[in-house]
């Protein structure tokens, strides 16, 4: 797990690290998330969206394959959406 609290730091991190899944809130202190969702869907990182502003419809139509979740989402919701991905994750 690598924590990043700022959009720049997302993408400091994904120069730097490879993921398996990505858990993004929306709105960071320096931005939206948006530029390293873009990046992470360019690598085919599958993502989980835990927002409590951000619109759900609006970010699956910009993200089809991600999962939105609206806060405050439990631990218990937070796992099932990371297990509903790990199929996936490792089919190959």
């Amino acid at each position: 797990m690598i924590p990043a609290a700022s959009v720049a730091q997302g993408l400091a991190a994904l120069a730097t690290a490879t993921f398996d899944v990505a858990v993004l809130d929306v709105h960071l202190p320096d931005g939206e998330v948006f530029p390293v969702a873009k990046q992470l869907c360019e690598r085919g990182i599958p993502i989980i969206f835990h927002s409590g502003q951000a619109c759900a419809a609006d970010l699956m139509q910009s993200f089809p394959t991600a999962i939105a979740l609206s806060k405050p989402a439990s631990d218990y919701q937070i796992v099932t959406a990371v297990n509903s991905l790990l199929p996936a994750l490792f089919s190959d």
